[in-house]
């Protein structure tokens, strides 16, 4: 967002205050400008006619609406039967055991509702546990090993999301020029070894998983 847009004054003449909560629609860069928005239900998009990127290269053959609509569900289901409805056009399911289940209505078997999905090597992207080190319990790392050998992942995937998931073994999976590979070497290897004493042993020899 442009700096003297946040540094400005709104329609009332007030200094706009960036760290305050506000309803006022800001000023953008992008393709798509806000049209209108109900807060915490809907928002409409309009494409910006003489978008300043529109031509480069990487721009080239999208954002080709005219308008976007999205409506926001507080609770998924709700979401999910308002796309059965014929209420949405698209609806970006996350749960696993839902995608298996909950998608047996006659539009998906005439093919007026198509199911695909989507491999994201884009960012990463991580579901899981996080201990609160802040408690000296979980300071012990024996511990944390111990509750993820306790966890029997596999058979919950199986059971609770039908194998529709993958386990991660790092922040950053599915992007090979960022997640941990085998043991360190080359230039990561030098910056370790300057922390030799300070990092565990098996960091040295054993990959990361």
């Amino acid at each position: 967002l442009a700096k003297h847009w946040w540094e400005g004054k709104d329609a009332q003449g007030n200094k706009r205050d960036v760290t305050a909560t506000t309803l006022e629609i800001p000023l953008g860069s992008g393709p798509y400008r806000i049209k209108e928005f109900v807060a915490g239900r809907s928002v409409v998009l309009e494409r910006v006619a003489d978008y300043w990127g529109k031509d480069i290269p990487v721009n080239v053959g999208q954002n080709n609406f005219d308008q976007v609509r999205s409506e926001f569900f507080r609770d998924d289901t709700v979401g999910r039967e308002a796309f059965k409805a014929d209420q949405l056009d698209w609806f970006n399911e996350r749960s696993g055991k839902q995608w298996s289940t909950a998608y047996d209505f006659p539009a998906v078997a005439e093919k007026r509702v198509l199911k695909e999905k989507f491999t994201n090597s884009s960012s990463g992207r991580m579901q899981g546990y996080a201990f609160n080190l802040r408690r000296p319990l979980f300071t012990d790392i024996r511990v944390r090993r111990a509750f993820n050998l306790a966890y029997d992942w596999e058979t919950s995937d199986r059971l609770l999301s039908n194998g529709d998931y993958h386990r991660d073994n790092s922040y950053f999976d599915g992007i090979p020029e960022f997640m941990a590979t085998g043991l360190p070497e080359g230039a990561e290897l030098q910056i370790l070894e300057a922390l030799r004493d300070k990092v565990p042993a098996e960091l040295f020899t054993t990959p990361y998983k």
